[in-house]
């Protein structure tokens, strides 16, 4: 009998983050069917990490080899655990843009086994506040402080390394509303 070692493993990996480099370029998908998906580049991704429950909520982080985000998509989550805020959350505009690099050294990947490019974390609960002006996703539990590292356009919160949050700064009115509506 063969063993799946990510499988063995996974349940305990979070995204560690091994460096800070920058993007040039991103866009932020949010309609009314898929709360929000980001690409921060043109290339597929070759790695993804699953986080939530797996049932009412979760996220898929897409990697590049190399450790480079390369997209975020919360494919679901239950309407009835958003928290909302009614604060805005205002970031100074940065000429730099931020985005963190992962290890991805834990990853077994077997070209013959397809699901050996995912890590899945689906023992854990998101939470997802929505703002004015911002949406901010949280992985549970958050047991300390969070350092985030932000730009004018995300922020990333690490907790020892690991993230623990992300959040989509400055949106509009009209798509925080239409990212309402994609929840189940």
């Amino acid at each position: 009998m063969s063993i799946d070692k990510n499988s063995l493993n996974s349940e305990n990996k979070m995204l560690k983050r091994v460096d800070i480099s920058t993007y040039c370029c991103h866009s932020v998908e949010i309609d009314g069917y898929i709360p929000f998906s980001i690409c921060f580049n043109e290339k597929s991704p070759d790695l993804y990490w699953r986080g939530g429950n797996g049932q009412n909520s979760l996220v898929e982080i897409g990697l590049l080899k190399t450790g480079e985000l390369s997209t975020i998509t919360l494919v679901s989550f239950s309407r009835q655990d958003l928290i909302e805020n009614h604060k805005d959350l205002f970031y100074n505009e940065s000429k730099k843009t931020y985005l963190p690099i992962f290890d991805v050294s834990f990853w077994m990947v077997n070209t013959e086994n397809f699901s050996n490019i995912f890590i899945d974390k689906l023992s854990s609960e998101l939470r997802l506040f929505i703002g004015k002006n911002y949406v901010e996703v949280t992985f549970l539990p958050l047991e300390s402080a969070i350092d985030y590292v932000k730009d004018s356009n995300f922020g990333f919160g690490f907790n020892d390394d690991e993230l623990v949050a992300l959040q989509i700064l400055n949106l509009e009115e009209n798509r925080i509303n239409l990212l309402r509506e994609s929840l189940q």
